[in-house]
């Protein structure tokens, strides 16, 4: 793992980023900044909560915790560079 984000705080294994080229540095940063962003969102334990659901659910749905969390989903479409539409409430699945 390069790094994760809580709260404000984005941890980063320094090693591991500077292993990365320059344009892949600039992606896992954007993919973190949404992570910061959906704790502003929805708040800090509630958050947390609703992360750890979507995990669970992508997981009990047969899919990977992380690959296929929602919120993962769309900090991936913010690495990317496109603005992801924000989640306003808990998605459908």
């Amino acid at each position: 793992m390069t790094g994760m984000t809580i709260g404000h705080s984005i941890l980063i294994d320094q090693d591991r980023y500077n292993a990365l080229p320059p344009g892949k540095q600039a992606a896992f940063i954007r993919h973190e900044l949404a992570h910061v962003y959906q704790y502003e969102l929805f708040g800090g334990i509630p958050f947390l909560t609703l992360y750890g659901g979507a995990s669970l659910l992508a997981h009990l749905g047969g899919g990977d915790y992380y690959a296929d969390n929602i919120f993962e989903k769309q900090a991936d479409e913010h690495r990317n560079g496109s603005l992801p539409e924000p989640l306003t409430s808990w998605p459908e699945f």
